[in-house]
């Protein structure tokens, strides 16, 4: 696969270079990709979350909600709680 990288993405990774952060831009870049990929997780590292995430879309949609303020509220007297 080819990929032309614009001039401010070359400029970046050149100044890494240059930085001494990296011993080339190849090195830079694929030290770029790696980053990417840490921060973008699969669908499979989400895949615990999908019953916690459909169990709360059903109690919207049942409208068992609460207020934002109602919720600060609530969290508030809780820690307060806790606090004693």
């Amino acid at each position: 696969m080819t990929i032309q990288l614009n001039q401010r993405q070359i400029d970046i990774l050149q100044r890494a270079v240059d930085e001494g952060r990296f011993e080339s831009v190849e090195d830079a870049l694929e030290n770029a990709v790696l980053a990417f990929q840490a921060m973008a997780p699969s669908n499979d590292e989400l895949d615990w979350a999908v019953p916690d995430v459909d169990e709360a879309r059903k109690s919207v949609a049942k409208g068992k909600v609460v207020s934002g303020d109602a919720f600060q509220t609530e969290l508030r007297a809780m820690a307060a709680r806790l606090r004693q």
